[in-house]
């Protein structure tokens, strides 16, 4: 049975009051082309039928569907669904309101199954776990896993001893006040004057055993520097 995230109560409210830069759809073809780099030299021509998770508004959705037939754009807020009908390509998108880490999609059924800025902010690890499991199943044989992961290294984040404790306080103080903005959500009170998320830095070697445990060939990480150093892992479907 499909777990639900905590972490969708603060995202469809960021989504009701348009919070971040989900609509920067010329930042989304610049992080597009090189994303396609990356997927070209890992053997994988864009193109078929593409399944985003974490679509937003479009600032990526618009630019995948330049390349593919159909992309399917899933989100947890209704919000960002709506506005996906207002960028360029929209004819080429079909919208996927989620309530849960579950794809509404085939078997077998997709080409690149794509999530980028969105699994550090699920707060439930085995949220995670079920999403990746869901993009694994939607994939034809052959067919690649792109996520942007934050890592070690990458995403500004130093292993060094006094960055860890530094990070492990700010989250430690992190984790009540988002308590508390999730109850107040949840009652209605939307415009608060903080925004705060969860965020999570994950662990390559156990990504890469989930892959690999799913069934997964060929899992690599991968690092793009644009607007800094960001990482991302790469997998394809057996086809075996």
């Amino acid at each position: 049975m499909s777990r639900v995230s905590a972490s969708n109560i603060e995202w469809r409210e960021y989504g009701k009051l348009d919070y971040g830069v989900s609509h920067d759809l010329a930042h989304g073809i610049a992080e597009w082309r090189e994303l396609r780099e990356m997927l070209c030299s890992y053997g994988i021509t864009p193109g078929g039928t593409c399944v985003e998770i974490g679509c937003g508004a479009g600032r990526l959705t618009n630019a995948l569907a330049g390349d593919f037939e159909t992309v399917h754009a899933c989100d947890v807020s209704p919000d960002r669904i709506l506005q996906l009908r207002g960028i360029a390509n929209s004819g080429k998108v079909t919208g996927h309101l989620l309530t849960g880490p579950t794809l509404p999609l085939d078997n077998h059924s997709a080409d690149l199954c794509i999530s980028t800025h969105v699994f550090q902010h699920i707060a439930d690890a085995g949220v995670v776990h079920e999403y990746i499991a869901e993009m694994y199943r939607v994939l034809r044989p052959g067919g690649c896993i792109l996520i942007h992961m934050p890592f070690v290294g990458a995403h500004g984040i130093s292993g060094k001893l006094h960055a860890v404790a530094i990070r492990r306080f700010k989250e430690t103080i992190k984790r009540p006040v988002l308590a508390v903005t999730r109850i107040l959500m949840a009652r209605g009170w939307a415009s608060l004057p903080w925004k705060i998320d969860h965020y999570t830095v994950f662990e390559f070697g156990e990504v890469h055993a989930y892959l690999k445990q799913l069934g997964s060939r060929d899992v690599e990480l991968r690092l793009l520097s644009r607007d800094g150093i960001h990482s991302y892992v790469l997998a394809r479907k057996s086809t075996a």
